[in-house]
């Protein structure tokens, strides 16, 4: 058995493919979702493109906050977006 490190996520969800870009590249959009409530999520900085950073900040209802930061890796427009927060941007 090969160990590896790669999460791969697929779902197929019936809406519009804009609508589903837009909840995945709008950060008002994605502190929405990101986090299930109470959990609130702010974007701290999303610069969609291969290299650029993706930082959020998760606040529990206790005040207690959980910055990550992370970058995205590939974008390719309506089709594809790799991220990870293994690394930073650059």
């Amino acid at each position: 058995m090969t160990e590896t490190n790669d999460l791969t996520v697929s779902r197929i969800i019936k809406a519009p493919r804009s609508a589903i870009w837009c909840a995945w590249t709008d950060p008002k959009q994605i502190e929405k979702w990101w986090a299930p409530a109470p959990i609130q999520t702010t974007v701290q900085k999303m610069e969609m493109h291969p290299g650029g950073a993706f930082n959020t900040v998760m606040r529990m209802e206790d005040g207690t906050e959980f910055p990550d930061k992370g970058c995205f890796l590939d974008i390719v427009e309506r089709e594809r977006i790799v991220f990870t927060d293994t690394l930073e941007e650059g």
